[in-house]
């Protein structure tokens, strides 16, 4: 008889739960038409200087020290944030999370670079 009951019990918890998803879930599609939720941005911001997975060759990586090096003394402008490659390789998963937020309508970059490699900076 305990089992019967369990088991009629069981049977009854779980109607019940599939009942009130499906009534959350209509009222939350109605509630949703009716209000009009603000658009919503992801910023992703990416700091660094603009080169490919390969690697900043020491040409460019030389001539940008140099010219902080001549500066009038200011914090130079590659410190150890500015040493880290701005590519896909970076921020792939940080723009993959970016486009798949719930309700994101647009994608927005803050980018903080004192330039680059001209072809991945193009």
């Amino acid at each position: 008889r305990f089992s019967t009951s369990l088991i009629a019990f069981q049977r009854l918890t779980a109607t019940f739960l599939m009942c009130a998803n499906t009534l959350i879930t209509l009222a939350l599609s109605f509630t949703s038409s009716i209000i009009q939720f603000p658009a919503r941005v992801a910023v992703v911001r990416m700091e660094g200087i603009i080169y490919s997975d390969a690697g900043m060759h020491g040409g460019l990586r030389n001539a940008m020290l140099d010219a902080n090096a001549a500066g009038d003394g200011a914090q130079s402008a590659i410190d150890t944030r500015m040493d880290l490659p701005i590519n896909l390789r970076r921020f792939e998963s940080k723009l993959t999370r970016a486009f798949q937020t719930a309700g994101c309508r647009a994608v927005a970059l803050v980018i903080d670079s004192p330039g680059g490699s001209p072809a991945q900076s193009s």
